[in-house]
């Protein structure tokens, strides 16, 4: 939502509980399309096939003018424009000092002592609790959902 500032036209999801025996999800897959006609493919899981350096972990987001893969052994890497062979040029991101878990702690003891406002407010998790009550609804028909 905020990547894109935009609002959800619809959602497809599916879910899978196939590896395991256990009476939750292992992994969903989602296509959200946008009011303003872009679209965000979402796939997360717990238990999966994938080689172990991957570590379940993986964020790539993609527009028309490149591409950000944000989980790499190197660090988050932008795609864009192609070199000579037709193969997208790797640009590597400068990491921030301070990331992931130590960064949102960090956050939200500056939000709880005043020195900053939130990034977000209720109104963005009540509109996260209508996307996931529309995933798992479309999960459940096998059908799109509207917004």
């Amino acid at each position: 939502m905020h990547l894109l500032n935009d609002t959800l036209a619809s959602v497809y999801a599916t879910t899978h509980s196939t590896l395991t025996q256990l009476p939750v999800e292992e992994a969903a897959s989602m296509i959200i399309t946008f009011a303003g006609g872009a679209t965000a493919e979402i796939s997360v899981a717990w238990a999966v096939n994938q080689p172990a350096s991957q570590t379940g972990t993986s964020c790539r987001l993609s527009g028309e003018t490149g591409a950000i893969d944000v989980y790499t052994p190197q660090g988050p890497t932008i795609f864009r424009g192609f070199d000579d062979r037709g193969e997208s040029k790797q640009t590597p991101m400068k990491q921030p000092k301070l990331a992931g878990h130590a960064a949102l702690m960090r956050h939200f003891k500056e939000c709880i002592s005043g020195k900053t406002a939130p990034i977000t407010g209720g109104q963005t998790g009540v509109v996260w609790m209508e996307i996931m009550e529309a995933i798992y609804r479309s999960a459940e028909s096998g059908k799109v959902v509207r917004l």
